[in-house]
């Protein structure tokens, strides 16, 4: 019950702004629980949102042990990298969050980003259009294939 109750009172923090105070809450629950993955993945976002990358990269760590054969947190370490711009890393996370779950729209959009990023719009362009695939609904997905694609031409 404690640990549902900071997990929720984390949430609500969430949708106020509230970084801050659901940091403080998640670590609360993870006090009590030190193997919630949804807790551990919440507060290494709060962690990396606050530009602690060493703790968002141990929460994120200590969930990949948690959850071996998820993709959530190689995922969040795939964003880790990418916002510092180490987008080989980047690539490895999210291919690893891919051989969890094939059909991760995210992952493969991320990592999509990251091709083209590294000058490779072949394989950026594959991992793009996978990902519209799979969810039309991602945010901006239409106009980073526009992006990618006049690369194919040059």
């Amino acid at each position: 019950e404690a640990v549902f109750d900071a997990m929720s009172g984390a949430h609500d923090a969430l949708r106020r702004g509230a970084a801050g105070e659901a940091a403080r809450l998640l670590t609360d629950a993870l006090d009590w629980d030190p193997d919630h993955l949804e807790a551990r993945l919440l507060r290494g976002r709060c962690a990396r949102d606050a530009g602690d990358r060493l703790a968002a990269l141990s929460d994120f760590r200590w969930a990949m042990e948690i959850a071996p054969q998820s993709p959530l947190a190689h995922v969040e370490m795939g964003d880790l990298f990418f916002a510092k711009k180490r987008y080989a890393q980047a690539i490895q996370h999210y291919t690893n969050a891919l051989e969890r779950d094939p059909d991760h729209a995210m992952a493969l959009c991320r990592r999509g980003i990251c091709h083209h990023y590294k000058r490779q719009p072949d394989r950026a362009l594959d991992d793009l259009r996978s990902a519209a695939r799979i969810d039309p609904e991602i945010a901006n997905i239409d106009r980073y294939i526009r992006m990618v694609s006049p690369r194919l031409t040059r």
